[in-house]
This record gives C-alpha cells, sequence and structure tokens, in this order.
C-alpha cells in the first residue's frame, strides 16, 4: 500500500492517509468525513485530519498547487550540516505543563471533545501510547475499534476530563477544540474560562512533538532525474509531512520551520513538506529534544540516520546509497 519514495500528489496522499472514521460515522459519506462535519476528524494513520467547523468558517486561503517534483532534495555533491551521531535516551514530557503542551497537540491533530467526554484516536501499532495517556491522566479506557486499524482512548469521568482542562486551556493553536469544549459547555461544567488560541514559539515545547505523532510522517526518497546525471542520476530526499483541512497550524509550522504549503483543490486539504538540509537539520534539532512518542519516533530514528549517512557522504557509495533505501523501505514498514 505504501511506496518508498513516492512523489506526493492528490491521489497518493489520500492513498497514505487511508481514511478511517469511527465507527459510530461509518456510513457518512466520504465527501462528508473529508468535509469534517463534528466529529468527522478522524483520518486512519493520523496524517490527514479535518476540525470540527467553528460557526461561519469557510476554510483558508486559497493556493494553486504546486508540482512537488521540484521540491528542495539532498544531491549527491552537497555538504549539510553535521549533527550527533548519537542520539540522547528518549524521554517522554516531564512535568504536567509540558505533557499538556504534547496533549494539546495530540488532541488537536486527533482528538475530539464531545458531550460526554474526550475521544483519541490512534494507529493500532500506537496502543501502547494510548495507555500511556491513560495513566498521565489517571482515567479512561481503551478500546480497538472492530475492523478497523485504529484504538481509541475514551475519557468520560468528571476527575480526569478537569484534569485534562486544566493541561491543555490555553495550548489549543486554533479555534476548533475550543469550540468543541464552549459548544459542550465544558466552561459551566468545571467553572472555568476556556482560553482563546495561543501564540507560542513550538521549538519551545513539545506540542509539536503531540501533534505529529497525530498528524505527521516522515518518509526518504531517491528519486532520478536529468539534474542529477554528474552523480548517477541519484538524489536523496528526506521529507517531514504534515497534513490538515485548515492551514492555521500548518502555516505556523512553516513559519518556524520552513518548507512548501500546498492546497489540494480537489479535497480542499493542504500539506506543508519540509525536505531541504536546512529544514531536515531544524526538524532533527527538535525531535532531539522534544521526543515522539508513537511509532513515528523509530521513523524518524531511521530518517535521521538517513541524513547521517549523507553527511558523511556515504550515500555517494553504491553500499551507502542501498543503506538510505533500506532505511525509507524500513519507515514504509512501520505503517503498514
Amino acid at each position: 500500500m505504501y511506496t518508498v519514495g513516492l512523489d506526493v500528489d492528490t491521489h497518493s496522499i489520500m492513498k497514505i492517509a487511508g481514511v478511517i472514521a469511527l465507527k459510530k460515522y461509518k456510513n457518512l459519506p466520504l465527501s462528508e468525513l473529508l468535509c469534517g462535519g463534528e466529529g468527522t476528524n478522524y483520518f486512519s494513520s493520523h496524517y490527514i485530519s479535518s476540525p470540527s467547523p467553528a460557526p461561519g468558517w469557510r476554510g483558508g486561503p486559497r493556493a494553486e498547487i504546486k508540482d512537488f517534483s521540484g521540491l528542495p532534495t539532498i544531491h549527491p555533491g552537497n555538504s549539510i550540516e553535521k549533527i550527533s551521531d548519537h542520539l540522547k535516551k528518549h524521554e517522554k514530557p516531564s512535568g504536567e505543563a509540558e505533557f499538556g503542551y504534547y496533549l494539546a497537540g495530540l488532541i488537536e491533530g486527533n482528538g475530539y471533545f464531545g458531550n460526554k467526554g474526550l475521544e483519541i484516536l490512534f494507529f493500532e501499532k500506537d496502543i501502547t501510547l494510548a495507555y500511556y495517556i491513560k495513566k498521565r491522566i489517571g482515567y479512561g479506557s481503551v478500546y480497538r475499534i472492530k475492523d478497523k486499524r485504529t484504538v481509541k482512548y475514551v475519557l468520560i469521568h468528571p476527575a480526569g476530563l478537569k484534569f485534562v482542562l486544566d493541561l491543555v486551556n490555553g495550548k489549543f493553536l486554533t479555534k476548533y477544540k475550543i469550540y468543541q469544549l464552549l459548544k459542550h459547555k465544558y466552561d459551566k461544567k468545571f467553572d472555568t474560562i476556556i482560553l482563546p488560541p495561543a501564540n507560542f514559539s513550538l521549538k519551545t515545547n513539545h506540542w509539536l512533538s503531540g501533534f505529529t505523532d497525530s498528524d505527521g510522517y516522515f518518509s526518504i526518497s531517491t528519486p532520478k532525474d536529468k539534474f542529477t546525471k554528474p552523480y548517477g542520476d541519484i538524489r536523496v530526499r528526506l521529507r517531514f509531512v504534515l497534513g490538515q483541512k485548515d492551514p492555521t497550524i500548518l502555516k505556523k509550522v512553516k513559519s518556524e520551520f520552513g518548507g512548501y504549503l500546498y492546497r489540494f483543490k480537489s479535497t480542499d486539504n493542504y500539506l506543508l513538506n519540509l525536505s531541504s538540509f536546512s529544514e531536515n537539520l531544524k526538524v532533527i534539532e527538535y525531535f532531539d529534544k522534544f521526543n515522539l512518542n508513537s511509532i513515528k519516533y523509530l521513523a524518524f530514528f531511521k530518517w535521521r540516520k538517513a541524513y547521517r549517512i549523507v553527511q558523511r557522504k556515504e550515500h555517494l557509495t553504491k553500499k551507502g546509497l542501498s543503506k538510505i533505501k533500506l532505511l525509507g523501505k524500513s519507515i514504509s514498514e512501520l505503517i503498514k
């Protein structure tokens, strides 16, 4: 189902995303799922999600889709900035403040506040992450969704909901989760003021780590083209990709990390692609500090290893290039 080095277009993005709705939405038409009716912001493999619409929302600004073949890549002759060969021991968010940022990013990517409580969807291979969230909150249940490669964390206990609200309030970047909280009167239920969208630097906390565990992915490809003939027609492309129905978060990521933002007209989805050396470096520096907690941590580790192969110029050899291709294949296998 997944192709290593696939150049992204509308069809391939939806193929990678593999839309899966919650069981109770299984009879909704695909068009309604993609357009984001309330509660339909659950997209499998956590790569593209659609926020629940606030009143009067008509989507983001229009942008023309561009050709992905022109994206920045690492040519064999290029030198890139060095990173350490050593990755520090994996660490989960420490303290309530950092866990709150991580949880806010996770919920903004694949969570939903309903009348009865909070639901967060996870890829089936991330069931340990779902149980970790349950343990940190102290309440809730984890369920496998029948006939879907998805698990769901459900929280309805009042004490747990109050704890979550205290953790994430003031840490959402868009209005959609805030709208859900207000619609279902969480402010009155828990006697608190629901704060407006925040504006903090993504590089200072775990928010983007949580969002990426919901809505991001890494890929490695070695495309051929006429411009790389002096190097045997091979380039190395390392991509970090985020997808959303609304471009607000993607624009913020772009402002701090760079990348190319695209809109797919047929689905009205947005995609942010980071693939230049400088962008790769920023992504690595961030996730080295604020670790991922899903299987994407393993994907990032392999992706980072490919960057190290290039920085040592080992990709100029047949053996080194073969290592990079195997790393790309193994990342693809993680999300099968």
